[in-house]
């Protein structure tokens, strides 16, 4: 939730910095992701409930510490941009 609310706030403010290769890495990357977690899910003979769960978490890339985290790493971070292409691929 934290991640969503911030970046509502900050994607019209932002909207200018969103150059072709971001959005392109966005929408890119996320089947990427999956498609690794289904090649691991297969080869350490998971079963498919646990591939598909493995697959929608490499997918999403949304992990709860990572708001707070991100603030005590990088304090000039802009996450609105990062957190707005991590949650686009869930809506289309």
């Amino acid at each position: 939730l934290d991640m969503g609310l911030i970046a509502g706030r900050g994607i019209r403010q932002s909207a200018h910095e969103l150059k072709f290769g971001v959005i392109f890495f966005g929408l890119i990357m996320p089947p990427i992701g999956a498609a690794i977690a289904l090649a691991a899910g297969i080869v350490i003979d998971l079963d498919i409930g646990s591939t598909a769960l493995l697959m929608t978490l490499a997918a999403s890339a949304s992990y709860i510490a990572v708001p707070a985290a991100m603030r005590v790493a990088l304090p000039e971070a802009r996450p609105e941009i990062s957190d707005a292409l991590a949650r686009h691929h869930v809506s289309v």
